[in-house]
């Protein structure tokens, strides 16, 4: 069995999670068989990646500006000038609602700070973070 190609593997799954391009173009770009860049998208769950990506505010923002500030400075986008654009239509809509994994992250910080600065006051508060949550929850999903 062959060894394989594990700084290709590395760059073709950044092609494909990162720049959203395709198996085929991947195989193209780095010489490699259309059909191992598929084995390897299925084998480390490459689609699983990059929906973390697509659903995270926070990366897609920074993967965007990134690709916007090559653009700027007279680069190439290493994303096509047509997926960057659908890229930035999910980002607004994903950025205008509040994401209640990021919101009970939040408020778990914010539980351990004032737990240091004033114990009683954030074990009273604890029934309140939790309404506060599934408010979140049941408002924005």
């Amino acid at each position: 069995m062959p060894k394989e190609k594990v700084k290709e593997r590395e760059a073709a799954q950044s092609f494909f999670v990162d720049n959203f391009w395709d198996a085929k173009t991947i195989a193209e770009f780095l010489n490699l068989q259309e059909s191992t860049v598929g084995k390897w998208r299925k084998k480390y769950e490459w689609d699983k990646l990059r929906d973390d990506t697509i659903n995270n505010p926070v990366k897609m923002r920074k993967l965007i500006a990134t690709q916007m500030m090559l653009i700027v400075s007279g680069e190439k986008s290493t994303i096509d000038a047509d997926a960057l654009a659908k890229m930035f239509k999910v980002y607004e809509g994903i950025s205008e609602k509040i994401n209640p994994g990021i919101t009970a992250a939040i408020i778990k910080l914010y539980d351990e700070f004032l737990a240091k600065k004033n114990p009683k006051l954030a074990v009273e508060n604890l029934p309140y973070n939790k309404q506060f949550l599934i408010h979140i929850i049941n408002t924005y999903g």
